[in-house]
């Protein structure tokens, strides 16, 4: 065949050699994005439709962020990401007959720029993956008291945060990562959490 859509390489499909026919098949692809928080732009250039849902896992169907059905589509779609993280999204389209080629893809929001989700030779592709797992929670050691000294450690990353009152959290001065020492001689009395 030849290329088709906004990129001038293109891979073939994924089981279809042409053997049973180029008409009347499906691809789904399950994954993980890397996101980080703000606003995405989304696109797909397909003959023929395809559909776009990002729910608790790969595998969801609903909610569903971008539709079309029946012949070429060339069309983007912008959804808010509300925090860092690793996101689930299904991806599908079918082919019923003619020209068959699927695209999906990120958009730059200043530039304009059309980039292949999880293009391997571009830096600028949003990552997908297979799998992914909740990282690891923050967990406090025992505080510990010496010489006027009150160290708190944890483990699991994080911010810490401190308060005096347990309603108005601010973040440790120094941005202290896994260890945090204060004078208890100088110091009121305060709380202390880390969050991700």
């Amino acid at each position: 065949g030849a290329p088709f859509g906004n990129f001038p390489d293109y891979t073939d499909i994924p089981g279809v050699d042409g053997s049973i026919g180029y008409d009347d098949f499906v691809v789904e692809a399950q994954t993980w994005l890397s996101l980080a928080v703000g606003v995405y732009q989304f696109g797909v250039v397909s003959d023929d439709g395809y559909k776009i849902s990002a729910g608790t896992t790969p595998a969801s169907q609903t909610p569903i962020l971008a539709f079309h059905n029946g012949g070429p589509a060339n069309e983007t779609n912008a959804f808010v990401v509300p925090a860092n993280g690793v996101y689930p999204f299904r991806f599908l389209w079918y082919q019923r007959g003619g020209d068959a080629y699927g695209q999906w893809f990120s958009v730059n929001q200043t530039t304009g720029e059309r980039t292949l989700i999880n293009d391997p030779i571009s830096t600028n592709a949003v990552p997908a993956y297979l799998s992914a797992s909740n990282p690891a929670r923050p967990q406090f050691a025992k505080p510990s008291l010496q010489n006027g000294q009150l160290t708190v450690t944890w483990t699991g990353g994080g911010i810490l945060q401190e308060s005096t009152d347990l309603h108005t959290w601010t973040v440790v001065p120094g941005s202290p990562v896994g260890t945090y020492s204060v004078s208890v001689a100088t110091a009121s009395s305060k709380f202390y959490r880390v969050t991700q």
